[in-house]
């Protein structure tokens, strides 16, 4: 398995998003980077909200990959994605919830093929709470709709 740098385009789809006022007050809500900024999604017909952001990964000695990158939180073994909401105004307040969506045991042998290629894209689905972590809907991550995680 090569051990080369590859990129890898995350592509996460939130069900039933939060509102875009909460008690009366406009609220932002987004995939958040490491700075604290926050990327919006794309509304998709259903009303669902997709954030897409790319990270580098590389297979770990266990076969599943390490990622890294501005959105990637956690540590090499648990890392996972926020996506945040607060308050749009005045900048820089405080969170009102933040979602933790997992990204561990995301197996590289699943890249499959278009790992020589140095790109991929892959797919997960949440439903946003109130906050904390959310298990991935479906599959989990899925490239081409083939489950991307491991099964162990």
């Amino acid at each position: 398995m090569p051990t080369r740098e590859l990129t890898v385009r995350l592509r996460l789809t939130c069900e039933e998003p939060p509102p875009t006022v909460r008690a009366g007050a406009e609220v932002e809500f987004g995939l958040q980077d490491k700075a604290g900024d926050l990327q919006p999604g794309l509304t998709l017909p259903d009303g669902s909200l997709r954030f897409e952001g790319q990270v580098r990964a590389t297979p770990g000695p266990d076969g599943m990959l390490r990622l890294r990158g501005p959105i990637v939180h956690g540590t090499a073994i648990a890392p996972f994605l926020y996506l945040s909401c607060r308050s749009a105004s005045p900048p820089g307040q405080p969170w009102i919830f933040r979602l933790k969506v997992p990204l561990a045991r995301i197996d590289a042998r699943a890249l499959g093929r278009d790992r020589d290629a140095g790109a991929v894209t892959l797919e997960a689905r949440i439903r946003a709470t109130s906050g904390g972590s959310v298990p991935l809907l479906g599959s989990g991550w899925t490239r081409g709709g083939e489950p991307a995680a491991a099964q162990r």
